[in-house]
């Protein structure tokens, strides 16, 4: 009712919206991603798995980056998977109208997208948990160093020592 009177409005015919309520006849809900070409992202709060199902899908998920962590989630992800996808993420809702008819009137950057994301997001730290463990540890290293910046920390080989006695 109200999402396809708001579409009309826009000029969007009732024939372009589909709807998937039930699970997709493969069995796999993943399979619906192959009938979309760009993702918007909802805002202010963003998606979170749904982003990771599409860029896994190679799916290009247009984001507005909000203050938040609800509000970027999908900023988050976009920014770690291994390329550049400045062109997806937008900061203000104008821009993020604009990135969106940009890209829905590039198809050659839609067909690169989709072979490109799956690609570079499995060579990303998001799929290295190694790389990303210790990319978390340097930045709680430089949290602990800024805070406490009489209390050195020192490694010995297997975890982190420190002399701290409390706040």
């Amino acid at each position: 009712g109200n999402i396809v009177t708001a579409f009309l409005k826009e000029g969007v015919l009732p024939d372009r919206i589909q709807f998937c309520w039930n699970s997709h006849p493969s069995g796999n809900f993943l399979q619906y991603y192959n009938e979309i070409d760009i993702v918007l992202d909802p805002f202010p709060a963003t998606g979170g798995v749904t982003t990771c199902d599409a860029t896994c899908m190679g799916k290009a998920v247009i984001t507005l980056v909000g203050e938040i962590t609800p509000e970027r989630l999908s900023y988050s992800i976009l920014k770690n998977v291994g390329m550049n996808l400045d062109d997806l993420i937008a900061f203000d809702t104008k821009d993020y109208v604009e990135k969106a008819l940009a890209l829905a009137n590039n198809e050659e950057r839609i067909i690169e997208l989709v072979s490109a994301i799956p690609l570079s997001l499995k060579n990303s730290i998001l799929c290295d948990p190694m790389r990303f463990t210790r990319q978390v540890e340097a930045a709680y290293l430089e949290a602990w160093q800024r805070k406490f910046k009489d209390v050195p920390v020192r490694h010995d080989n297997t975890h982190l020592v420190s002399n701290f006695r409390g706040c």
